[in-house]
């Protein structure tokens, strides 16, 4: 009977082993779950955040280049009026034959083979800046 005694009691020694592996084993799955949740909420909130403050940014860019751009407008209205002829509705001048156009009112997938890009750095743009600069 001792034998049979000492095998139950390794028996249950084992079994008890093996639920606190099976146990610790459970406990490190469930926090592996846990970490690998929060790091994809975190990754999720990330990216929101990360395009809410893309957005933002791109909407104050184009605030800023629109008030250039309208800035470039009136001013080269007033020093090439005598020049060109300028269309406020589509904000676009045409002057020698070319038509020029301010880039944010140019659409996308539009034909603009035709149309010089209006902006600042164009010689004809620089040539309106320069002439109101030598007149202050």
């Amino acid at each position: 009977m001792k034998n049979g005694y000492k095998k139950f009691i390794r028996t249950v020694e084992l079994l008890k082993k093996l639920m606190m592996h099976l146990t610790d084993y459970k406990k490190n799955w469930t926090n592996r779950i846990k970490m690998q949740e929060t790091r994809i909420s975190l990754m999720e909130n990330f990216y929101v955040e990360v395009r809410e403050k893309l957005r933002d940014h791109y909407e104050r860019t184009t605030i800023q280049l629109n008030k250039l751009e309208r800035f470039l407008w009136n001013l080269s209205k007033i020093e090439g009026q005598r020049e060109a002829l300028f269309d406020d509705n589509s904000l676009s001048l045409i002057r020698d034959k070319k038509k020029y156009q301010l880039m944010s009112k140019i659409k996308k997938g539009e034909d603009t083979n035709n149309v010089v890009h209006y902006r600042l750095s164009p010689p004809l743009a620089e040539k309106r800046v320069n002439q109101a600069k030598s007149r202050e």
